[in-house]
């Protein structure tokens, strides 16, 4: 409980206002200000679409290219975001008329974004239109190629834009109205896609899902998308997405997070065991439902063994942990496309800043997830100059070195953050009355949904609570029932049979009817 600062309540005045104290605390925890209190309680929200001219430009090089019988690649990306963007995409030239083709790179052997292999072979297979989705504002070299090989190139991206490129277009969220500024990757797909086609219900839903997915900001036109598209996925008129669900009658953002994300990104992180591309050529737009099954269950498998693979790395790296404050380690053994979920696990866990490598070749590569109030980034780029390569943002970044490389690498990380001051910053729990915790009273907090981020789910401490019974699943996820309510631990690695207190977000599990509060658990005592 060292991470949280625990509020209780119940000496507070502030909430004798009449107000559903669960409503209450989601609104006092997010600090929100007048305007986005009223952007919560709309009703109406309209959605809409960028008229701003990098998007009308895009859409009008994609109709001249339908004019001239040009074909148009599509160069995606292959986590959540990407492949919801590149589904998106690439339906949309199809419904439009426009002859077209994708490729989703391997995250492995070709890396991140669009690069000049991929454009000498879409050159050689007649395309004159690269369109790029979730990625493209830093590919300078392979777009330079494209231009000089006589081919134009569409940048839609919403990454950081470090320097511009010689792209035709750019369409991304800093170039348009303020409200469209918090958009993925998939979002910015979507706006071209409502310009060119239209309104389209598919398209939303995959846009949602990657909305929530890719973790951006719940406000202004990222929440009309996921509010609109959580109401069109509980229509239930789209069987690729209700598999994914496992066939939740009643979906909301948690579900979306929980069940198909991690789904989505576990086939990017393990090409060996499934390919993105084939989520969007048989699952997410192909019209053979034997196709789909078999792409349901490749998906479904993939993310077992991510679950596995990732389990296993995680207790195999608290062995290898030192006694240090910043957390650093590397084993050959490590696959590549997981070392970022263990850093997250080991930063979480050990409130550290952590990084993992794995081994190839003489070379490191790894993942590092940072703490609250630590610009990881900022960091390493400041301290060491010897990288192969390096990105990412204040809280995760990923980064390769040569092996002969590490010992420096560790020892002034070591150095340089000891002599750093950092200003504690803890998560905030409000504890409640086990009694408080109600069907009615949770589905009254659910009013202001959805959460996400920039407007986070409150977390919510209990105590003196009665613990009825107490089980661990598949040996590492306790699981604890009360009175009012069920809790159980994902990420938490404490096992404890009769705990004080537990922290962690509420939210509905209905089955067969029956509806039952349920806590995923952040932190036990």
């Amino acid at each position: 409980m060292n991470n949280y600062n625990i509020i209780n309540i119940l000496k507070e005045d502030v909430f004798d206002n009449g107000l559903n104290p669960l409503l209450n605390i989601a609104i006092l925890s997010n600090e929100l200000n007048n305007k986005q209190i009223k952007e919560l309680l709309k009703t109406d929200l309209y959605l809409s679409y960028s008229e701003d001219k990098c998007v009308l430009n895009a859409v009008d090089r994609i109709k001249l290219a339908k004019e001239n019988n040009e074909k148009i690649f599509i160069a995606g990306d292959y986590d959540a975001d990407g492949i919801c963007g590149t589904s998106i995409m690439k339906d949309a030239l199809d419904i439009y008329g426009v002859e077209c083709g994708f490729y989703i790179p391997d995250r492995f052997n070709e890396g991140y974004g669009l690069n000049e292999n991929r454009v000498y072979q879409a050159y050689e297979k007649g395309y004159s239109l690269i369109v790029t989705v979730d990625n493209g504002v830093s590919a300078y070299d392979a777009i330079n190629l494209a231009k000089s090989l006589g081919m134009d190139v569409i940048v839609t991206d919403h990454h950081v834009i470090d320097g511009e490129t010689n792209a035709d277009v750019v369409v991304h969220p800093d170039y348009m109205d303020e409200k469209f500024n918090g958009l993925c990757g998939a979002g910015v797909a979507l706006q071209i896609s409502r310009v060119l086609i239209g309104n389209n219900d598919y398209h939303t839903a995959l846009s949602c899902i990657a909305t929530i997915g890719d973790m951006v900001p719940l406000w202004n036109e990222n929440r009309n998308i996921v509010k609109h598209g959580l109401r069109i996925i509980n229509e239930h008129k789209y069987k690729e997405i209700d598999m994914l669900l496992d066939d939740i009658k009643e979906v909301n953002e948690t579900d979306i997070a929980f069940k198909i994300v991690p789904k989505l990104n576990a086939m990017g992180r393990l090409p060996e065991e499934g390919n993105p591309n084939n989520i969007v050529r048989y699952y997410f737009l192909g019209d053979n439902i034997s196709n789909k099954i078999f792409m349901k269950n490749n998906i479904n498998n993939t993310n077992k063994k991510r679950q596995d693979k990732s389990n296993k790395m995680f207790n195999h790296a608290i062995n290898l942990i030192e006694d240090k404050p910043f957390i650093v380690i590397k084993d050959k053994f490590f696959n590549e496309g997981i070392v970022g979920l263990v850093a997250g696990k080991l930063s979480n866990q050990h409130n550290k800043p952590s990084i993992v490598f794995t081994e190839k070749e003489g070379v490191l590569k790894g993942s590092g997830r940072s703490i609250k109030g630590f610009d990881l980034q900022d960091f390493l780029n400041n301290i060491f100059d010897k990288y192969l390569s390096f990105g990412g943002h204040s809280q995760a970044v990923g980064l390769s070195i040569n092996v002969d490389d590490y010992d420096e690498f560790i020892n002034t990380i070591y150095e340089e953050y000891n002599q750093i001051e950092i200003e504690e910053v803890k998560e905030t729990a409000y504890l409640i009355d086990e009694n408080k915790i109600s069907v009615d009273n949770v589905e009254k907090l659910y009013y202001l949904s959805p959460y996400g981020q920039g407007f986070k789910m409150p977390e919510f401490a209990v105590e003196n609570f009665n613990v009825k019974s107490f089980s661990v699943l598949k040996g590492l996820y306790p699981k604890y029932i009360l009175d009012n309510f069920e809790a159980i631990s994902f990420s938490n690695n404490k096992i404890i049979d009769k705990p004080k207190m537990l922290i962690g977000n509420l939210s509905i599990n209905t089955f067969r009817n029956i509806s039952k509060v349920s806590m995923i658990i952040k932190d036990i005592e």
